[in-house]
């Protein structure tokens, strides 16, 4: 035992220019909060500050800390370093509202001579447009995934320390895009209507459990270096498999259908669209229209009353992304039974092959 602690104590994947960056963040975001803060308590509170640090000691603990010498032999641990870069700490980062508060936490000297003409420059904000349009965050998103997840690119960053930090990079820059405009961290502006995020959040979670049930059920190592690794926990290659698939679908899962549950949540949310406190005025009206047409209350209200139609839509809504979900958990399902099914056939075949190619059972039937 106390050798495994000393192990993994000597394992700290320290890089002092990497830790020196994370500190500056959290103090530069520390300075602009504290001077939004003292302006608008309301707007940044604790959470927003609490979030962010979390977020930097997420970072630290994925590139830095024994997990990341772990990774290298188990891709169970290198799973779990993937869903905190792409599922964790970027949206705990938005949660924080970065880009405002970091603006508000560098010199002035800096902001307005150095930064601001650069912000204001017209082709990098027509290139942000672009970047930011929730239809490329989720297609460079799913690319990434995949692609970085294929045997060829795992392989090549296992072995070239310098592809596993671009892998890195690729996932932590893709995945802030990706929950960009799921958070939409103040005081950005939502390119889609809110109701979008909830197919763009099953859409990935589908190609998440595609990719984790393969992981599960293949009968055999997808990545070979894992295949010749020292085994830890006391698992074969193809159980650290099958447990990295695993972290892959349940947590991974969790990180899109927990935001989806939220926005739903608010979108039916009554306080959203109940009538508030009207004026004198208005309940009169509403009075003398009760008694006096009656018979056309109801259609007035709706064609009055964007309130009352927005209630109308969002119970339509509701049944929508009920609907959603429950379609969502019938393509899981199916996704685990074919894949079950084909993997289950593929070993029979294979065991069928390897049986009638041994040497002398021709021979034992043809006499």
């Amino acid at each position: 035992m106390n050798s495994v602690v000393e192990a993994l104590g000597d394992s700290w994947h320290l890089h002092p220019p990497i830790e020196a960056l994370i500190l500056l963040s959290v103090a530069v975001y520390a300075t602009g909060w504290w001077k939004i803060h003292q302006r608008r308590p309301d707007y940044f509170t604790f959470r927003h500050l609490l979030c962010f640090v979390a977020g930097e000691i997420a970072l630290f603990v994925a590139i830095a800390s024994p997990l990341h010498e772990l990774a290298e032999i188990s891709l169970m641990a290198h799973m779990i370093q993937h869903v905190l870069l792409m599922m964790v700490i970027p949206p705990l980062i938005l949660l924080a509202a970065p880009h405002i508060t970091l603006l508000f936490g560098l010199p002035n000297a800096m902001l307005h001579g150095v930064l601001r003409p650069f912000l204001g420059w017209t082709p990098l904000k027509k290139l942000v447009l672009i970047l930011f349009h929730p239809v490329n965050c989720w297609l460079a998103f799913v690319a990434t995934t995949l692609a970085w997840h294929t045997p060829v690119m795992f392989e090549l960053a296992l072995r070239s320390e310098l592809w596993h930090a671009v892998e890195h990079i690729c996932f932590l820059a893709t995945a802030f895009l990706f929950w960009w405009p799921v958070i939409q961290p103040w005081p950005s502006r939502a390119r889609w209507p809110r109701w979008t995020m909830i197919p763009y959040l099953l859409l990935a979670d589908l190609q998440n459990t595609a990719l984790s049930a393969f992981l599960i059920f293949c009968d055999r190592v997808v990545y070979p270096t894992y295949a010749t690794a020292p085994r830890i926990f006391g698992m074969s290659a193809l159980e650290d498999q099958a447990a990295a698939g695993a972290i892959m679908w349940v947590p991974g899962s969790c990180a899109f259908l927990i935001p989806l549950t939220f926005i739903s949540i608010r979108l039916m949310s009554p306080s959203r669209v109940a009538v508030g406190p009207s004026d004198p005025s208005r309940s009169s009206y509403r009075l003398d229209v009760t008694f006096v047409e009656p018979e056309v209350l109801s259609g007035r209200q709706l064609s009055k009353d964007s309130r009352t139609v927005g209630t109308f839509a969002v119970s339509r809504f509701a049944t929508i992304v009920l609907r959603a979900v429950f379609s969502q958990s019938c393509v899981n399902n199916l996704v685990v039974f074919c894949g079950k099914q084909y993997f289950r056939h593929h070993r029979a075949f294979g065991t069928r092959v390897a049986l009638s190619l041994r040497p002398g059972e021709g021979d034992e039937r043809d006499e």
